[in-house]
This record gives C-alpha cells, structure tokens and sequence, in this order.
C-alpha cells in the first residue's frame, strides 16, 4: 500500500496487558492466522505474552478474539480500499489536468497555423562569379513554402478538441479509456462484506499495474 494503515483494537475492561497485546499480535497475522502460528512468531523472543497454545485458546474465547478479529479486518479492508480509491482520484485529476494542457496548446497551435500566412517565405544569400565579367555577384535567392496544408490543421484541431471534450466531460464520438473499474461511495463500502472489499482491492490493483504497463 502507498502508506501505512494502523487499525486499533481497543483493550476490553479486564483484559490484562498480555493477553490485549497477543490479541493485536494475533490480528496482525492476517488472513489464515492460527494460534500455533502466532506462538511460532515467538520463538526466540525474551518475553512473549505466553509460549503456551492452551493460554492462547483460553484468551481467545474469554476475550472474544474471533469477533474483535473479523471487525479488524473488515475495518482494515475499508481503510485500504478508501486509500486506493483517493490514490485513483488523484491520479484522475492529474491525467485531466495533463490533458487539458495539451488540449489548449493543440487548439492555440491551430489558430497561429489559420492566422498567420500559408506561405512561408526563407531568403538566402550566395556568392556567384558572373560568367560575363568574371566579377563576384551576391544572389539573393526567395524560396516560398507552404506552412501546413489545411488537412492537417483539421487533423490537430479535431485531435485538441476531443482531448478537451474528455477533459470537460463532454459528449465525443471517441471511446473513452477506462480502467473498468467503478469506484465505490463510504456507503457503498460499508455495505460490502469483508470478502468483497478485499476482492474489490485486489481489482483496484490490477488496474493500477495495467495503467502503469501502458
């Protein structure tokens, strides 16, 4: 995830401090933690809350870890996808930005080709021997260009206009990128069960990695 996300899990009255903070230690697992991987996550270490499984079950059902457990982890699911979901409006209003950018110098591109004369004029000098007298002779040579044919005016004002229309949110005749995947309101998310939210991450995520391969 872009930032770290810290999820509390509040310390119930008469729960003592080693068996709150095996608790956290056990939340923190995340999916597919068990009591025998958490007192392997022990091993080695000075002081554990405790080193035996039996003490862990007793905290577990007198503390109602399997509750606490799944509220942090909906909790956790609905912070990381409200952290997704602001990372793509960012990224949205940047891309809009960049593109209206190039919209307005495409359009301000258009109307200095239409404004200014379709004939460019570039004036060169050479020196020459006159093959009459033998004397040197400086040619002034004029050479006329067009600037740009009216069909590529209409290319690049068609090209800015549709870029502009996108930006603004416009109605275009050109498809519209999308990530394929719809944003979802608070609402929205808090109605979602803790396996859908971590679904819905996981698609926000691919389409993350399939933006940044384009």
């Amino acid at each position: 995830m872009p930032d770290s996300i810290t999820i509390t899990l509040p310390r119930l009255d008469g729960e003592h401090a080693k068996a709150h903070a095996a608790l956290v230690a056990y939340a923190t697992l995340g999916p597919g933690r068990s009591l025998d991987k958490l007192v392997e996550t022990w091993v080695g270490e000075a002081c554990p809350p405790t080193r035996r499984r039996a003490t862990l079950a007793d905290w577990s059902i007198r503390f109602d870890w399997q509750e606490r457990v799944a509220a942090y982890d909906d909790a956790l699911a609905t912070a990381q996808l409200q952290q997704q979901q602001a990372a793509w409006v960012e990224r949205a209003a940047e891309l809009r930005e960049r593109a209206w950018v190039a919209a307005s110098a495409g359009l301000e591109r258009c109307v200095e080709l239409l404004t200014r004369s379709a004939i460019e004029t570039t004036t060169t000098e050479e020196t020459v021997m006159d093959p009459d007298t033998g004397r040197r002779m400086r040619l002034v040579i004029i050479r006329e260009s067009p600037r740009g044919s009216l069909g590529d005016v209409a290319r690049l004002l068609n090209a800015a206009a549709t870029v502009g229309r996108l930006v603004v949110g416009e109605h275009t005749s050109h498809e519209r990128l999308d990530v394929h995947v719809q944003l979802r309101s608070p609402e929205e998310l808090e109605q979602m069960t803790t396996e859908e939210k971590r679904a819905y991450l996981a698609d926000l995520m691919k389409a993350k990695s399939a933006r940044s391969g384009l």
